[in-house]
C-alpha cells in the first residue's frame, strides 16, 4: 500500500508543478518546530517566493518530509476577481461584448472554484 501512496504522490506532485524532477535549494536555515506544531518560513525564503501574511498554504506529506506550495485555488480565485476587476475599471459607461464574455468567464470560473 506505500508504494501506491508514494506514486500517488509523486503524480500529485508532478501534476501541481510540472516537474519530474524536484531540485533542492540548500539555504542553510533550520527552524525547529515549536510546541504548537509550528515552523516559522524564514522571512528572505518568504520574500523570493512572493508569500506574504495570510497567503493560503497547502501541505503534502512525503516518504521523508513535507512539501509546502500555495495554495492554488485561493491564488487562481484571487488572480480571476484582479481580473475581473481591471476589466471593469478599464471599461467605459457602456460594456462592449467581449468585455462582457470575459466577465462572464471569469464569473464562471470563481464559481466553480467556490463549489
Amino acid at each position: 500500500m506505500e508504494d501506491v501512496e508514494k506514486i500517488i504522490y509523486d503524480e500529485m506532485l508532478k501534476r501541481r508543478t510540472g516537474k519530474d524532477n524536484f531540485s533542492v535549494n540548500v539555504t542553510g536555515i533550520i527552524r525547529r518546530v515549536d510546541d504548537l506544531g509550528r515552523i516559522v518560513i524564514p522571512k528572505e525564503i518568504r520574500q523570493v517566493l512572493g508569500i506574504s501574511e495570510g497567503t493560503p498554504m497547502e501541505m503534502f506529506a512525503l516518504d521523508n518530509g513535507l512539501y509546502i506550495e500555495k495554495h492554488l485555488l485561493g491564488m487562481k480565485a484571487i488572480d480571476l476577481v484582479r481580473n475581473l476587476s481591471e476589466i471593469i475599471d478599464s471599461a467605459n459607461t457602456e460594456f462592449c461584448s467581449d468585455k462582457v464574455e470575459k466577465i462572464q468567464g471569469y464569473i464562471q470560473e470563481i464559481q466553480k472554484l467556490l463549489k
